[in-house]
């Protein structure tokens, strides 16, 4: 018995409606990918390497500010109650310097997460920390205005052959001395490298919890946690440019060290020229500001290899025996576990403050989404939605057309891996298929009349009505 027409339009709508409720819920699932910034940075740090990331892979970024001078156990609950909350086990991780530390500690708490990748992260701990806490890096600065001070005060103010007023303008030179490191440290607190901050025993080489995150107990809880482990190791393999590439690219790096090397030769023949003037026969008292010129051209002569030193051993080390690395981070120091624990990308020439924002960085993070997540770029991906397009031109009877088929991977774009589909007719009397391929539907029309047009591909299904229209 044949059902009133608006009865059947009723029937095609609910039918149609219930179709498109399946396949929507079977629609495109991005791969979740947690990003964890490191010190003085935030959220933001992520802007490039996020959407570069999203663009080319199925990935949903997800990512907070966390206040980074608190300890990783303190960051990694805050992440963990937050932003990982009701995220799957299957998702990755990527983080940079102190965020590879927060999320080796969210893996030690089974926060959810298959993959971590960290990048120029201290996972061994960095001697940086330990200048921080104990004033090293004012200590350098200090030398300088010590000097500075010692210079001017026996150019203009020492009398001839007063042994006194040398040892006057030293103590003032030792008192700048001290000013000056107070002064840098004191900048260097309201950069918000206080050294009173929590964070900072967590980097230190050899510290307790550098110790504990890195015991054979922790590291195999971290690998039965996290089973998918990389790590960028990112080197400056000159380390006399380090300090610079703290802030500059390595051009203008190149003409700060020329500078720099310039004002300590110039030093260097100020203080033989005073010298000679002034510490011969006629003995005059400028000859002490030739000490201390010649003393201010050694410290900023050698100032980079006192950098070196400070950031790899705290020792005054020579350039032989300076690490390499990122002018924060040592080289060897950035590895996760043992050899063969993690799986390393190296990336040369990239310092530690350019490395979230770095093409040659991002690169080894898709590497590391590619090779090791096993996610297919964009548009080469699984097919995980098919939709039989909507196509508002009529369907006349006695016509034949192709109805478009999309099949998208989890990006949302046609993939090149599109699957066979078949297609069936609710009423092959008004409309039959003749032919079905990856893109498209054929259909042939009878009569006038309105049929679900159902779809079948990569085990989903997609149906939509098509009206069937006299001339």
């Amino acid at each position: 018995m044949r059902v009133s027409r608006v009865v059947h339009c009723v029937w095609l709508l609910l039918v149609a409606g219930a179709q498109v409720v399946i396949a929507q819920q079977g629609g495109p699932a991005r791969q979740p990918l947690v990003m964890a910034h490191g010190i003085r940075s935030g959220a933001e740090t992520w802007d490039v390497a996020g959407s570069a990331l999203f663009a080319e892979y199925p990935v949903s970024v997800s990512r907070k500010s966390t206040v980074w001078q608190a300890s990783p156990v303190a960051q990694a609950q805050d992440l963990e109650t937050t932003l990982m909350v009701g995220l799957p086990d299957s998702t990755l991780s990527i983080a940079h310097s102190g965020g590879g530390i927060v999320m080796r500690q969210a893996a030690l708490d089974n926060a959810p997460m298959r993959g971590l990748l960290t990048i120029g992260s201290p996972n061994q701990g960095t001697p940086a920390s330990i200048a921080i806490t104990n004033g090293s890096m004012g200590t350098l600065a200090g030398r300088i205005f010590g000097n500075v001070s010692g210079f001017f005060g026996n150019w203009y103010f020492t009398p001839d052959d007063n042994i006194f007023e040398f040892w006057y303008w030293g103590l003032i030179a030792l008192n700048m001395e001290a000013i000056g490191s107070a002064v840098t440290n004191l900048i260097l607190g309201a950069m918000d490298f206080d050294s009173s901050y929590d964070v900072w025993a967590s980097y230190l080489p050899g510290g307790i919890y550098q110790q504990e995150i890195n015991s054979e107990t922790s590291l195999a809880t971290q690998a039965q946690n996290v089973p998918i482990r990389g790590f960028v190791r990112t080197r400056i393999s000159d380390p006399d440019l380090a300090l610079f590439r703290l802030t500059f690219d390595e051009n203008v790096s190149q003409v700060s060290r020329a500078v720099l090397y310039t004002t300590a030769l110039s030093a260097a023949i100020g203080s033989m020229v005073i010298a000679s003037n002034y510490c011969g026969p006629n003995f005059d008292g400028r000859c002490f500001a030739a000490g201390y010129m010649g003393a201010l051209s050694y410290d900023i002569g050698t100032l980079l290899q006192k950098y070196c030193g400070l950031s790899q051993d705290l020792g005054q080390a020579s350039y032989a025996d300076c690490q390499e690395s990122d002018a924060l981070i040592p080289f060897e120091r950035q590895q996760w576990g043992p050899n063969g624990y993690a799986t390393p990308y190296l990336v040369d020439g990239v310092s530690h403050t350019e490395q979230t924002k770095s093409d040659a960085v991002i690169g080894r993070m898709k590497d590391y989404l590619r090779i090791q997540g096993g996610l297919a770029r964009c548009g080469q991906g699984a097919v995980t939605y098919v939709l039989l397009s909507f196509y508002p031109i009529p369907t006349l009877v006695g016509s034949t057309r192709t109805l478009p088929v999309v099949q998208n991977d989890a990006c949302g774009l046609s993939t090149i891996n599109a699957l066979p589909v078949s297609a069936t007719s609710s009423d092959p009397s008004i409309l039959t298929v003749t032919g079905t391929g990856p893109f498209g539907v054929t259909v042939h029309a009878h009569a006038i009349g309105d049929v679900v047009l159902t779809i079948h591909a990569a085990g989903q299904t997609q149906s939509q009505i098509v009206s069937v229209q006299g001339f």
